[in-house]
């Protein structure tokens, strides 16, 4: 279970975050953690700390002070079982934003950082230790309004002209214009397809555009979720898209053929 930290488990907590800086930092010299030892040991009372404790035997420690966190040690016997994830989700339930620093040779703290949501903000220099680290940053995120948001921005990219870097011109001739050549496009791709220049034909090309519309909007929502798990998605959103795209298509292309 997991437990506000008490004065009776300084000493067992202290040994854990010696012990773990250790083997987890072993690029580091030992003489650097065993000095900072007495130091850590009188901080740990003003820490807000928490503790996983099994069978009373403490076997993992998340330290915060406001919204940053100073650590997450889990004992060496005890990792990759799930205690790290438990104590980072004790601290997400009651904070909406945490901050932590983590060293760049600890590829393995910086993978599992990752995978739980935070983001590197910048890169640094510890002058205690002349490490490079890096700084993280983990927010809650409002689902629902992140996806309204896009649904919103899927609409506005139908209806308004936009440059390079995807920024909206908006005037309304410049929108009204969009539209219409949207419209004659697609009319004229489906009489192509269909094989004949008429109004019905043009006319399904016409609700073709407000279909695409709405099947950019459904394909960006599994993206969403992709995005916060996957960071090949997040840096190639348009390549995802253009995928997810193929894929509908390939999909309903065998549904037809199965007809």
């Amino acid at each position: 279970m997991i437990r506000k930290l008490q004065k009776a488990d300084l000493n067992d907590v202290a040994n854990l975050w010696l012990d773990t800086n250790l083997k987890a930092h072993n690029f580091i010299s030992a003489e650097y953690w065993n000095t900072n030892f007495e130091f850590v040991k009188e901080m740990l009372p003003q820490a807000e700390g928490y503790v996983y404790e099994n069978d009373k035997k403490i076997q993992g420690f998340i330290g915060l002070n406001g919204e940053y966190i100073e650590g997450i040690f889990v004992a060496v016997e005890m990792q990759s079982r799930g205690i790290g994830k438990l104590l980072l989700d004790y601290a997400k339930d009651r904070k909406s934003k945490l901050l932590l620093k983590v060293y760049q040779k600890n590829t393995r703290a910086v993978r599992f950082y990752q995978r739980e949501g935070f983001e590197i903000q910048s890169e640094g220099l510890d002058d205690d230790t002349d490490e490079k680290d890096y700084a993280m940053i983990w927010q809650q995120i409002d689902i629902a309004k992140d996806i309204a948001k896009m649904e919103k921005d899927v609409l506005y990219e139908w209806v308004a002209w936009t440059n390079s870097v995807g920024e909206a011109y908006g005037s309304p001739k410049e929108i009204v214009r969009n539209i219409l050549i949207r419209i004659l496009i697609c009319g004229c791709v489906f009489c192509l397809m269909l094989g004949g220049w008429n109004v019905h034909n043009f006319l399904d090309g016409v609700l073709g555009v407000g279909l695409i519309m709405v099947v950019e909007m459904v394909i960006r929502i599994p993206l969403y979720f992709l995005e916060k798990r996957f960071e090949w998605v997040k840096i190639h959103r348009k390549a995802s898209l253009y995928i997810s795209y193929a894929i509908l298509i390939v999909a309903l292309l065998v549904i037809e053929n199965m007809r």
